[in-house]
């Protein structure tokens, strides 16, 4: 089940269970914190999230001797959700099952980020003024996919902050460019 619905699954259960519960108990505390529950249960996965980003940032100091610059959540295909970590010698995957992947800087022939179709199409209507008249355009959905090219081998993983992540790898490089102005 997606990491999405599995949430969703706990919010609902956690709600609709404590109104029952506390309507079948008549509880009126037991009511009262299910009206907070909308602002526990976030704040819950939040701090979660926030423990497994920092356990891997410190087993990567702890275990390989190295500072993580940057640590996005990401999705890999083969070994599913995990953290991907760009420290000053490697690129880090740590998932949460499976083996660690561990790719040299020295060893990455190009890197960068892409949208990757998922089959899924969407479409945008648009009025013309007050003609009655509309535009539509359909198109495909994309995925934001950071990569690594190593040799012909290329690894991929889904990640929302993937520009982020590539900006921080051409800092680490000394090719920042954030700084350069526009002539628009």
């Amino acid at each position: 089940m997606p990491r999405f619905l599995k949430r969703l699954a706990v919010f609902l259960v956690c709600f609709f269970g404590g109104l029952f519960l506390g309507s079948g108990l008549d509880s009126t505390l037991l009511l009262i914190f299910t009206i907070f529950t909308p602002l526990i249960v976030p704040a819950y996965f939040y701090m979660k999230d926030n423990k497994e980003k920092n356990a891997c940032i410190e087993m990567i100091r702890r275990e390989r001797n190295q500072n993580s610059i940057y640590t996005v959540l990401a999705y890999h295909n083969d070994l599913e959700f995990g953290y991907l970590s760009l420290t000053d010698k490697s690129f880090i995957f740590v998932p949460k099952k499976g083996e660690i992947i561990d790719i040299p800087l020295e060893t990455v022939t190009n890197y960068g980020f892409k949208g990757v179709g998922t089959g899924v199409y969407g479409t945008t209507t648009t009025n013309i003024g007050n003609t009655g008249m509309q535009l539509s355009s359909t198109r495909e959905v994309k995925a934001p996919v950071f990569y690594v090219t190593v040799g012909e081998y290329t690894y991929e993983w889904l990640a929302q902050k993937h520009s982020k992540l590539f900006d921080a790898v051409q800092k680490s490089e000394g090719k920042d460019r954030s700084k350069l102005k526009s002539n628009y």
